[in-house]
């Protein structure tokens, strides 16, 4: 289940580098997100940390 509106958002930092550069990667800890609208919020899901 995802935390935050997926159509909405797009990734940010570590999350936007392996994206844009195709990189396999392992999970990180702590995922950035762009949000097109809303307020800036931080979530967890007692593993990871989504900074939106």
């Amino acid at each position: 289940m995802a935390l935050f509106d997926a159509s909405t958002r797009r990734p940010a930092g570590y999350a936007d580098l392996t994206e844009r550069l195709s990189l396999e990667t392992i999970p990180n800890w702590h995922a950035s997100w762009v949000e097109s609208v809303g307020v800036q919020r931080t979530e967890t899901d007692g593993v990871r940390i989504t900074s939106i």
